[in-house]
Parts: C-alpha cells; structure tokens; sequence
C-alpha cells in the first residue's frame, strides 16, 4: 500500500475544514469571542478522529492505522482554524483606520494599519498594559507588529497542537469501542448458485473475491487478506480470518494469510473442500528489482491442478483514487492442497 491514510480520513479532514470555517465565522466575526475558539479545540479534535474511523470503517483496525487516520483528520482540522485565526487578525490588523466613535473621543489619530492599532492598546490602557508592553521591548508601531504577531502565531500553533492531540484522543476511543470485526468460516455465499462439479472454479473464485477487493481498495484505502472456498457440490463460500482476537486488531496481514492458509488445509484434508482462493494485497517488483507496483495478488489451487495467481496491478493518482490495469495470470505455488495442517 502506498496511500499513508484511509479515504474516510480525508473526507474527515474535509468534514473538519468545514467545522473549522464555521466555528471561525461565528466566533471570530460574527459573534467575536475568541476564547470560545480555544474551548472547541479539544472536542473538535475528538470528534474528527473518531469519525476519521468510523468512516474509514477500520473496525478490524490495525491500531497504527487507527491513530495515523485520527492525527492526520485532527491536524488538517487544527491546521484550517490556525490559518483563519491569523487570517481575521490580518484583517482587522491591517485595515484598522482608527474609527472610534464620537461618543468616545472620535477618530484616533494615526496611521492605518500596525499603528492605529498600537495606539489603541495605549488608549485602552488599565495601568499596566503600556508598562507591559514597554517590559516586553515594545516602544512604536514596528516592535508593537513584531510582538503582536509573536503572540498570534504561538496561539495558532497551540492551537494546532491541542487539536491534533484531541484528534489522538479520538481515534483511541474509536479503538477501544469500536465495533468488532464478525469472523466467518467457510459459509456459503447465498448469493451464488451452485455450479455443476464439472465446471472450472476458477472464474466464480476470480467474479467472487477480485471485484470485491477492488472495492475495499477504492473505498479503504486498504485490504485485509480474505479467501474462498469450492465444496464437491460446486457452491462458494467466503472465509474469514483473524491473527488474533484480543483488542490489538487483527494482526498483520502476513499473519492473517498464515491462519487462512491453515484454515483452508484444514479443509482440505478432511476433503470439505475442492478449490481455495486465497486473496490480499502486495507490492509487485520488477525482476531486476527496479520498479514497484501495488497489486492485488489472487492465489487459486486445486488438487488436481496447477496452482495460478491472477495478479492486477494497481496506481493511484494525485487524488489517491486507484487506477486499476488488466490482470494476468501468472504460475502459483501450493501452499494448500498435498500440504500438512500446521
């Protein structure tokens, strides 16, 4: 895999531009309180990292995926509310032309820009906000940009920080409460109508397992290893598998391959079954090594047979949408049929 985060955690991400313009707009310039924009940095980060997941539907996680799809949603949401801070500072920054109403003195005398607002802070002076300013190096309107700035700025980063920190926290709660993944044994798929024993199994595997791998690629980002089965009568069935059942998730994928392949050897000793495809996801290189392809790899065996990979390459482009090439067959090794359980 190639893509550093699932598809639901960019439209998270999106979702969290979204949150982030609306929260700006109502609490930066309609309704001016910005402490109220510091106090939704914590809840807006948990919300979007917990829904980074649950829109990438990553009950069977991994854990480290689970944590990458939160940060990144978080950070990007964290991200939008720094740059439209600094950007409504900017604004009232740079075009203030000292109005001030007549009932509080009138116009202030002073340059547009950095300058009527200096003036201000010293007008509205409590005592100690020039004494303070002086302490701090500020002295004229160009110290009084360089520190006011200063400020703006640490506050954007923390708000950054405390954001993405939040959207941490949510993709934790994601993974502590989400949703179990459901592990399937060799069921028939009630879909598929049985074939007759003469028939070749290879294409209901392929129609079976192939289309739906693309789909999880298109729509996860991502492919959990899974296989199929071909009883005596001709029928389908899906199997599930789970390198592990404790909160962790799943296991890795080359775990996950290990306990299907076991599975289906299982299977085939007892002669439950006549075909096995066994299907995930790969990187494809070269033979002299140069080059790399995502791939989704389909291993099919029969006993009677020998074994052949349908392999289809895969690239995404600069919108992370997958583009899928024409498969093609290449030799397999057994791996199932003829091999002792372990």
């Amino acid at each position: 895999m190639t893509r550093f985060v699932d598809r639901g955690a960019i439209t998270a991400a999106y979702v969290g531009i979204g949150m982030a313009v609306t929260i700006a707009i109502s609490f930066l310039l309609i309704i001016p309180i910005e402490p109220i924009v510091w106090l939704l940095t914590v809840p807006s980060g948990l919300l979007i990292g917990y829904y980074a997941n649950q829109r990438s539907n990553r009950r069977a996680g991994p854990w480290p995926r689970i944590v990458v799809n939160g940060l990144f949603a978080a950070f990007i949401t964290g991200l939008t509310a720094g740059v439209l801070l600094l950007g409504v500072k900017a604004l009232f920054f740079y075009g203030d032309n000292g109005y001030r109403d007549t009932s509080a003195g009138g116009p202030i005398a002073c340059s547009s820009g950095p300058d009527c607002v200096y003036q201000r802070y010293r007008i509205i002076d409590d005592g100690a906000r020039v004494a303070g300013l002086e302490a701090a190096g500020v002295t004229d309107a160009a110290s009084f940009t360089a520190f006011y700035w200063s400020q703006q700025f640490t506050v954007a980063i923390l708000i950054v920080a405390v954001t993405t920190a939040g959207g941490l926290g949510g993709a934790l709660l994601y993974g502590v409460f989400r949703p179990k993944p459901v592990t399937t044994t060799a069921r028939p798929d009630p879909g598929t109508a049985p074939v007759p024993k003469t028939r070749d199994p290879l294409p209901g595997i392929r129609d079976l397992l192939m289309p739906f791998a693309r789909e999880m690629i298109e729509r996860q980002g991502g492919l959990l290893p899974m296989a199929a089965t071909v009883d005596a009568t001709g029928k389908t069935g899906l199997v599930g598998g789970m390198a592990g059942t404790d909160e962790a998730g799943p296991g890795s994928p080359a775990e996950i391959i290990v306990l299907l392949a076991q599975v289906l050897r299982s299977q085939a000793n007892a002669g439950e079954i006549v075909a096995t495809g066994l299907c995930y996801e790969a990187t494809i290189r070269a033979a002299d090594g140069s080059e790399a392809s995502d791939a989704i790899v389909l291993e099919i065996e029969q006993p009677d047979r020998t074994p052949v990979e349908i392999v289809q390459l895969y690239a995404l482009g600069a919108d992370d949408r997958p583009t899928f090439l024409e498969p093609f067959v290449r030799p397999g090794t057994a791996r199932i049929f003829g091999a002792a359980v372990s």
